[in-house]
């Protein structure tokens, strides 16, 4: 990935897009903008066979539209990243199909519980980057917003009656906090460790 993004940015320095100056940030975005569509499109790829490509772009748009504003565990290379990801991503996915909730009122109740929590919860610190308190103010109302959304999303699908997309729904809110449960833990160890 190193390689790919070095000759882009390179690329983008020839030809005056860039200035030297940005060269480093542009290369670190690049990289890892492609880490995360080579993720996105293995995932995509590989749930076609289990005819659940809808479900899966349904998932990752949930995740992201909360991931960058709850926070959640960080591995520290993309190799144990990309791994997890996929493993969860996959497990949501068979829980989806073969362990779903028979109850569609009480799974959307669940998704109701599950952005209460998701509004009200601290999003997890990163340490790589820190945030003051008019971005936390301005990123808890954009993750307030995208909540509504994802409730309101769920409503439709309950009236609708599109169970397996509501079951998605629950078990992607579900990891979301899981995650953000574990992230904690995690930058708890890491500062006791200071």
């Amino acid at each position: 990935m190193d390689k790919i993004a070095h000759k882009i940015v390179h690329y983008l320095l020839k030809y005056g897009t860039i200035s030297h100056s940005d060269l480093i940030v542009y290369q670190y975005g690049i990289h890892i903008g492609l880490e995360l569509i080579l993720c996105v499109l293995f995932c995509l790829l590989f749930s076609v066979p289990l005819g659940m490509f809808w479900e899966s772009t349904l998932f990752f748009v949930i995740f992201f539209l909360l991931r960058s504003y709850v926070g959640g565990i960080h591995l520290p290379c993309y190799y144990q990243c990309f791994i997890l990801s996929v493993t969860i991503h996959f497990s949501i996915l068979l829980l989806t199909k073969f362990c779903g909730i028979n109850s569609t009122s009480i799974t959307l109740v669940g998704i109701f519980i599950f952005n209460l929590l998701l509004a009200f919860l601290k999003p997890v610190e990163n340490n790589n980057r820190e945030v003051n308190e008019e971005e936390k103010k301005q990123f808890d109302k954009i993750k307030r917003k995208h909540i509504t959304y994802i409730q309101l999303l769920a409503i439709i699908m309950f009236i609708f009656n599109l169970k397996r997309f509501l079951i998605l729904v629950f078990y992607t809110l579900l990891i979301i906090i899981l995650s953000m449960i574990l992230g904690n833990v995690v930058n708890k160890k890491k500062n006791k460790e200071k």
